[in-house]
């Protein structure tokens, strides 16, 4: 019921004043984030059910061509030479695969994307609760790191915000 379903608890979010939307959407972040995790997923697999082919190949897709640029930088470095006509080639072949496959490929980013602009709005419009501050009171303190705490810091979100 508090996630979702307690309708007064949810208003427009105050573009204006983007500290306190800041401070909104991180407390949001840290307080559901078990919720967002099961939300994250459930819409993931729902993308992957009505589209497996493409999610799998989009991914496949994506990943070739990161561990093959990866390993295309890689050999031009350990020969500190000019690339040769074979990674030319296989460079020519990667981006016709990658072009011909573009469905699979948005598919997949639309997979990943889609969940975190569901979470994102549901953190803007949602009000805060006296659990969601007590939760925040023991974030700042110190007595409670968890991973969204862990994941924020490293994206470099302000924890500390008195809003």
């Amino acid at each position: 019921d508090d996630f979702c379903l307690g309708a007064t608890r949810f208003s427009i979010p105050h573009i204006a004043d983007p500290e306190r939307l800041s401070s909104r959407v991180v407390r949001n972040l840290l307080y559901y984030q078990t919720n967002y995790f099961v939300l994250y997923c459930v819409v993931f697999v729902l993308v992957g059910y009505f589209h497996p082919l493409n999610v799998i190949i989009g991914a496949v897709v994506l990943v070739g061509v990161v561990v093959g640029w990866r390993a295309i930088l890689l050999q031009c470095k350990a020969t500190r030479r000019q690339p040769s006509l074979w990674i030319g080639f296989f460079i020519t072949l990667g981006a016709f695969v990658f072009v011909r496959l573009l469905a699979s490929i948005a598919v997949f980013i639309a997979a990943i994307v889609l969940p975190l602009g569901v979470i994102l709005l549901h953190a803007m419009s949602r009000k805060r609760n006296l659990k969601n501050q007590l939760n925040w009171g023991v974030e700042r303190v110190g007595l409670r790191k968890t991973v969204m705490a862990v994941l924020l810091e490293e994206l470099s979100f302000r924890l500390d915000i008195e809003v």
